[in-house]
């Protein structure tokens, strides 16, 4: 497990663990976002809107179908012991955030960011967030209290969920895509 990980870091003086996702996930993220487009672009589109704080044209949640055949999901929770410093394999420690009873269903979601799009400071549900960025065009990711970061492609960050942050409006033409996410941690 150690090897997925051996490159990431933590921003000095902040919470904050940085890291590269491997290219296998990468590529798997490409058909989660080409089935998300689909999503978006259907004429009942508005009916699997994710609704969440700030203002992008279009979130969606990830298809629970995609997430639990997924790499990712392993992905998302051994990072999450790892920030948490679990390394007992027998009981885990981290789950994915369940929104029962709601078309939703996991705590995963694409974020399509447009012109004009904003998503002030704010926090998140759960114990651990983040975002991974797939085509963030520039835009950077603040902290209320830490730095602003421009994520590439594959980039992938993780910190308390209680930590504020958000995304300054978007004044470039082109598409933005990012995923966010957010983990409970147990028995810890």
């Amino acid at each position: 497990m150690l090897d997925l990980f051996k490159d990431f870091f933590y921003i000095e003086g902040t919470p904050i663990l940085k890291g590269v996702l491997p290219f296998e996930i990468l590529k798997e993220l490409d058909y989660f976002i080409s089935r998300c487009r689909e999503i978006k672009n259907h004429p009942l589109a508005e009916l699997r809107r994710h609704r969440n704080a700030g203002k992008n044209s279009y979130q969606v949640s990830i298809p629970t179908n995609l997430l639990m055949d997924s790499f990712l999901l392993s992905f998302l929770i051994r990072m999450g012991e790892l920030y948490i410093g679990v390394s007992n394999l027998e009981n885990r420690n981290v789950r994915i955030n369940n929104i029962e009873n709601h078309h939703d269903g996991y705590d995963l979601w694409v974020n399509f960011s447009y012109k004009g799009d904003i998503n002030p400071s704010h926090t998140h549900a759960g114990s651990l967030s983040g975002v991974i960025y797939y085509q963030n065009d520039g835009q950077e990711t603040y902290f209320t209290s830490g730095p602003t970061l421009v994520g590439n492609c594959g980039d992938i960050i993780m910190f308390p969920s209680n930590f504020g942050h958000g995304v300054r409006e978007k004044i470039t033409d082109n598409e933005r895509i990012t995923l966010s996410f957010n983990l409970n941690v147990i028995n810890n």
